[in-house]
């Protein structure tokens, strides 16, 4: 009776003992990898601040998930919901690059501006409203530790520091 006792026990303790978030920073670590491995380098991952230091995150929902992902003649945006677009044309200008693009119910355009040799913001701009995205290209992803949240249900998210995208968008990281 002890020993399952002590069995059961140790068993609940072990599984409390696994961390909700888990800070990974080096990008051999196998579940860094498999983050990695999902998407391509024509894919941005959303990149998050903490404390000032940038990260990726991969939530326990992936409804919190973005992801741009740019081809020759479409465009993926996943924030929540997917959308996809055909690109209408391409417009490099100093450091935006403007797609004009459009899908059945809308036209708006996707630009993208480079901020350091890392970080890019896009700008989603349709009929609506306009969307600000930090991101990181899957490319250049080890230059970030990575946070996971682990999960078996819904939890809350963790809270990040809040940036004002559309000022770094005008100004840059002042």
């Amino acid at each position: 009776m002890k020993v399952i006792f002590l069995s059961v026990f140790s068993l609940i303790l072990g599984c409390n003992s696994i961390k909700e978030f888990e800070y990974i920073s080096n990008s051999n670590d196998r579940k860094y990898k498999d983050f990695v491995s999902q998407h391509d380098a024509n894919t941005y991952t959303n990149i998050v601040s903490k404390k000032g230091t940038f990260y990726l995150y991969k939530p326990c929902d992936l409804g919190f998930q973005q992801l741009i992902e740019i081809n020759d003649n479409k465009i993926v945006i996943e924030a929540g919901e997917t959308f996809e677009y055909q690109i209408k044309s391409v417009i490099h200008n100093n450091d935006i690059i403007d797609y004009e693009i459009y899908n059945d119910f809308e036209m708006g355009n996707l630009l993208m501006k480079t901020l350091d040799d890392n970080k890019v913001l896009f700008k989603l701009k349709d009929k609506d409203a306009i969307s600000y995205f930090l991101m990181t290209s899957f490319s250049s992803v080890t230059n970030y530790p990575l946070i996971i949240h682990h999960c078996n249900e819904k939890r809350t998210e963790m809270d990040f520091d809040s940036l004002d995208l559309e000022r770094i968008w005008h100004h840059g990281f002042e």
